[in-house]
């Protein structure tokens, strides 16, 4: 059985782009979620820690949402990542 030929060099030149804007964007938003907690905890008026935490989870849900999903794509990237990685060992 042969291998196909790996012709994908810029699809992963791009990929590998993509998942180091990616990480960079990661990095910003948990930045801003960390400042926004933050705020959040000293403006939330509450008597307890707990309900300050509660207050600050609310106050950040978009973001820590924006999180969660900018994972999920980091996740998906590097898994076409490898893959392309391994087929251009094998291909080549």
């Amino acid at each position: 059985m042969t291998t196909p030929a790996f012709t994908e060099h810029s699809q992963l030149e791009t990929l590998t782009r993509e998942l180091s804007q990616f990480r960079l964007e990661l990095g910003e938003l948990l930045v801003a979620e960390k400042e926004q907690r933050i705020r959040a905890v000293q403006d939330s008026g509450e008597d307890t820690v707990s309900g300050a935490n509660r207050y600050a989870d609310m106050a950040c849900m978009d973001l820590a949402l924006d999180i969660i999903r900018l994972k999920a794509e980091i996740a998906a990237a590097e898994t076409e990542w490898e893959f392309l990685m391994r087929w251009m060992e094998v291909a080549g």
